[in-house]
């Protein structure tokens, strides 16, 4: 792509288990010594502004909106399945040691349940090797 403009693509494992569960009143657990799980899929993008410093980023998480259910949910297969989210951001290097970022956050950007927000932050190296952020 451009020498501006970067593009990511990351697969992660999504693995949850659970161990022994005494039984409660003579009644095992379903999910006692059970495990599940999938891959997740997310893609960025990345934009080096003509302004010295600046950035814009944008991710969609979990783009094919993987299901860590064990089994399957009566009534409800999307049950398990983890939501997409999106991220759009930019970053300003104020040095070569610090930077501030203003992102905004939409989770389940397909469900009825969306919530977003706004997250600000930024970053120092206080030492080689250790930043504070």
């Amino acid at each position: 792509v451009e020498r501006r403009l970067q593009v990511g693509l990351s697969a992660k494992y999504l693995f949850w288990s659970v161990g022994s569960i005494p039984d409660d009143e003579g009644r095992a657990d379903p999910l006692s010594n059970q495990s599940a799980g999938n891959v997740g899929v997310d893609l960025g993008l990345l934009w080096q502004s003509p302004v010295q410093g600046a950035q814009v980023g944008v991710m969609l998480k979990n783009i094919n909106q993987p299901n860590v259910a064990y089994g399957e949910v009566e009534g409800d297969a999307d049950a398990g399945a983890l939501p997409m989210d999106v991220h759009v951001g930019v970053g300003y290097r104020l040095s070569s040691q610090s930077l501030v970022s203003v992102q905004y956050v939409r989770r389940d950007l397909t469900g009825e349940g969306s919530d977003h927000g706004l997250v600000v932050g930024g970053e120092t190296q206080l030492v080689e090797g250790l930043l504070l952020r």
